[in-house]
């Protein structure tokens, strides 16, 4: 366990589904509760990055940066996260990178629409550079 761990930076590592899925899965276990930032930049695509987003983040409740920007996340990838914001997994998340991932504006419009659902947060920074909302 990793106690004491407050940033983690994995970006640029070329990770691949099974290795995002362990970090997901490490993560859901509570093996880094102090865990603050987490730079999963350009690495594993959706298919693992699903693991992180859905298991791995209830497991680091006071996670204040996240960076998955570069990793093909696809629209279908914000549900989870969506949803923990709505549950109040998340109350301490200050910026969000969702930069460079096909999202698309049916996702983009999903988690709009879902803020209201969300318990007041202290989001500073939301990065959707190129997501492939509204043409861009």
């Amino acid at each position: 366990k990793l106690s004491k761990l407050t940033a983690l930076d994995l970006s640029l590592n070329q990770i691949e589904p099974r290795g995002a899925r362990f970090i997901g899965k490490s993560l859901a276990a509570e093996a880094c509760p102090e865990l603050r930032k987490l730079n999963l930049m350009r690495n594993a695509g959706e298919e693992g990055m699903d693991a992180v987003l859905n298991e791995g983040l209830l497991g680091t409740p006071k996670i204040e940066a996240l960076n998955v920007a570069q990793n093909n996340i696809e629209g279908r990838g914000l549900n989870p996260f969506s949803r923990g914001l709505a549950l109040k997994k998340f109350t301490f998340v200050t910026m969000i990178d969702l930069s460079l991932n096909p999202l698309g504006d049916e996702a983009i419009e999903r988690f709009f629409s879902s803020i209201p659902s969300f318990p007041v947060l202290p989001i500073r920074a939301l990065a959707l550079r190129d997501t492939g909302a509204a043409g861009g």
